[in-house]
């Protein structure tokens, strides 16, 4: 929550609603963003089971949040559905996958492949465009004539070649991309990481009521949140949505939570609910954020 969203909390802004959609996809969120709680233990009765590994080895493994053992490890009593895995080693950033189980015989596996916090983040290039070579017409010969002198040639004129149009990505691989922007999103504001926030943004941001703001004004505002509350909890994810916004582009997430703030040197606290609607638009072939609204309405708070 930004620091003009707490301007309207403390104010108990009106509680906004809105329709719960995207079911399996808000179990995918929450799971990746690490904001729900693991289902308990005893509760997995299907036949289906997921092959997990790791590069390297020895990774966690969580599936839907629940932590499941070591790498390699084999997850059984799966019933058919879409699951969610992540792995975690010291030293490296996590690895994540979406696994879908077609049957209660199914049985797929997966490795992960784990990157070493020190080496540069990887950036998917963009499509490569393939030249598409128009058909050259042939030039015809000209007949011979009686003149002795044959009349001069013209040359060859060179044909352009049309650019190929990039082809852009399925629309189901955009929106799981945006859905695992908003999980990250969420975890910055929980961690207090403000770099990572950072890393989500467009160099300018529509940010809440105060107007385009630019990266280091952004800063100064979380940095100022950040010492107000240090201690900020985010649970219950739920209603996540993603569409896409004509003309320009923009894809808008909408996802709400409930929020617990709380500040262990002067004891205040507060709690509610916001909703965040965000707006993401491709600068350079990443998606960043270049525009964030939120309703918030506040439940309770002490001094």
């Amino acid at each position: 929550m930004h620091q003009a969203a707490h301007c309207v909390l403390l104010r108990a802004g009106k509680l906004v609603r809105i329709s719960a959609r995207q079911v399996a996809v808000l179990l995918v969120l929450a799971a990746s963003s690490g904001l729900l709680m693991a289902a308990p233990p005893g509760v997995r009765t299907g036949t289906g089971r997921i092959s997990v590994a790791t590069q390297p080895s020895g990774a966690v493994i969580f599936l839907d949040g629940q932590s499941s053992g070591k790498a390699p490890t084999q997850i059984e009593g799966l019933g058919p559905g879409r699951y969610f895995l992540r792995a975690e080693l010291d030293g490296y950033r996590a690895g994540e996958a979406v696994v879908e189980i077609s049957s209660s015989q199914n049985s797929p596996s997966v490795t992960l492949e784990l990157t070493s916090v020190n080496a540069p983040r990887r950036v998917e290039p963009s499509p490569v465009p393939v030249p598409v070579r128009a058909a050259t017409p042939p030039v015809a010969t000209p007949r011979a004539t009686p003149s002795p002198t044959p009349a001069p040639q013209p040359p060859p004129v060179a044909t352009p070649q049309p650019a190929a149009t990039p082809q852009p990505a399925p629309a189901g691989e955009t929106d799981e991309t945006i859905l695992r922007l908003v999980a990250a999103h969420l975890k910055t504001i929980s961690d207090g990481d403000i770099d990572a926030y950072l890393s989500l943004c467009a160099s300018k941001v529509d940010l809440y009521d105060e107007g385009v703001q630019s990266k280091e004004s952004i800063r100064r505002s979380r940095q100022k949140l950040k010492e107000r509350w240090p201690v900020y909890e985010i649970t219950n994810v739920r209603d996540v949505g993603v569409r896409t916004v004509e003309p320009g582009g923009i894809k808008r997430a909408s996802v709400t939570y409930d929020w617990n703030v709380s500040n262990p040197k002067t004891g205040k606290q507060a709690s509610g609910t916001a909703n965040d609607l965000l707006d993401f638009k491709q600068v350079n072939g990443e998606w960043l954020i270049v525009k964030a609204r939120q309703n918030v309405a506040r439940k309770k708070s002490s001094n």
